[in-house]
């Protein structure tokens, strides 16, 4: 159905694609003292606290959360060895897709590098076990009396790490490869990063990423030389490449 507003198309019809996993297990990282966030977090996922209906009503995804694989550490400062250890010290059943709500007890802003890098070592770690992830700031949960309002944004990422598609443009489809290619500078290191993404269709369903570094434009050139084969391999209807640049 159509809307042209997404949330309200979102939230009166459903999302426009559901995730193709079956099963799906939700479990929590948390400081052992962030308990009662994690229980917050669950009952708004559950439906259970008013301004948001939860997950399953609001994006159709079934809310199991497993707590044999909840995690919890002792250390606010330096989490990371005891993430380390006890996530690779989990199995996870792989044909259950899981996905962790990480509570991080450090600010994105930080100023101890070492900290700041928690986050993405942590994400790296999961994405290795094949675990997407969410991460939540607690001080926003406790001290926000609209937080609900950003349970909507929270549920329509966690759809899209999941492989749904919350809901895409009233276009006819075309099959076309789009390839969006993007210039960042590490700060920290002082070195700058080429990145392309490739999509294989008009929807702007994620197929694709890589990265090089700024002196790699014939690598660069190579990768999308190689998706335009791939994308003809498959699609012998091919109708334009389409190459956007953002710096």
């Amino acid at each position: 159905k159509l809307h042209h507003v997404p949330y309200y198309g979102i939230t009166e019809n459903g999302p426009f694609e559901l995730s193709p996993s079956s099963k799906i297990h939700f479990f929590f990282i948390l400081h052992k003292d962030d308990r009662e966030v994690a229980t917050k977090i669950h009952n708004y996922f559950n439906g259970k606290l008013n301004g948001f209906r939860g997950l399953s009503k609001f994006i159709h995804t079934p809310y199991h959360p497993d707590k044999e694989l909840a995690i919890y550490f002792k250390d606010r400062d330096n989490p990371w060895p005891e993430l380390y250890d006890q996530i690779n010290n989990k199995d996870f059943d792989t044909d259950i897709q899981h996905i962790a709500i990480y509570i991080t007890p450090i600010s994105k802003n930080v100023p101890v590098k070492s900290q700041r890098l928690v986050y993405y070592k942590l994400k790296e770690l999961l994405l290795k076990k094949g675990v997407s992830s969410q991460v939540i700031d607690p001080d926003k949960v406790i001290t926000n009396d609209k937080y609900h309002f950003s349970l909507p944004n929270i549920a329509i990422a966690i759809l899209a790490k999941l492989n749904g598609t919350p809901w895409r443009l009233d276009t006819k489809l075309k099959n076309e490869l789009i390839v969006g290619v993007g210039a960042f500078k590490h700060t920290e290191v002082d070195i700058q990063y080429i990145g392309s993404a490739f999509s294989f269709s008009n929807t702007g369903k994620f197929n694709r990423f890589e990265c090089f570094q700024k002196d790699q434009t014939k690598e660069l050139a190579g990768s999308i030389l190689r998706a335009v084969k791939d994308y003809v391999n498959v699609n012998t209807g091919i109708r334009r490449l389409v190459i956007h640049f953002y710096k």
